[in-house]
Formats: C-alpha cells, sequence, structure tokens
C-alpha cells in the first residue's frame, strides 16, 4: 500500500501518476505522521480539472475525507456486503 499513498500537497499530476501506476483508481492521502486524512479518486481530481484547477494545483481541498473503511479483522466477504450496501465500487 505504500505506493498508494500521497500528501495534500502532492500535485494533481504527481497523484494521477501515482493511481494510473496502481492501477487502483484511487490514492491514499496522509500526513507527514503517515495517518489516514481521506483518499482520492480520479473521479475526484477530473471534477477538480473541471472545476479550473491545473495540473500543477495541490491535492489539498478536493480529495475525500469522508469515506467508509474497515479494519485487518474483517473477511472479504464481509468487506465486499458493505461495499454493496453502500454502492461502492
Amino acid at each position: 500500500m505504500q505506493e498508494l499513498r500521497v500528501s495534500p500537497k502532492d500535485t494533481i499530476l504527481h497523484v494521477l501518476k501515482i493511481i494510473d501506476v496502481g492501477a487502483e483508481q484511487t490514492a491514499i492521502v496522509v500526513d507527514q505522521e503517515d495517518h489516514l486524512l481521506g483518499i482520492v479518486t480520479d473521479g475526484d481530481i477530473r471534477r477538480a480539472l473541471i472545476s479550473g484547477c491545473s495540473m500543477d494545483s495541490p491535492l489539498d481541498g478536493f480529495y475525500t475525507k469522508k469515506f467508509m473503511s474497515v479494519g485487518i479483522d474483517y473477511s472479504r466477504e464481509a468487506a465486499l456486503s458493505l461495499m454493496v450496501a453502500n454502492r461502492i465500487e
């Protein structure tokens, strides 16, 4: 997962490269102490660009801060069930 971590100060271009390499369509936004701040998806970036941000704009301000997560003790089936129930792809 380390390769999917980005900072709110990273540029849109940098985050796009991370998302593209990871092929997950999502990156994890963390602070300097590696605390989870949110997630950013290709859709978040698309909306930021449509609203006038540039490829050099920092990520801060348009990543998703309200998200759902599960602990490592969740089974794959339970996590998938939660995703279906909440219409998460």
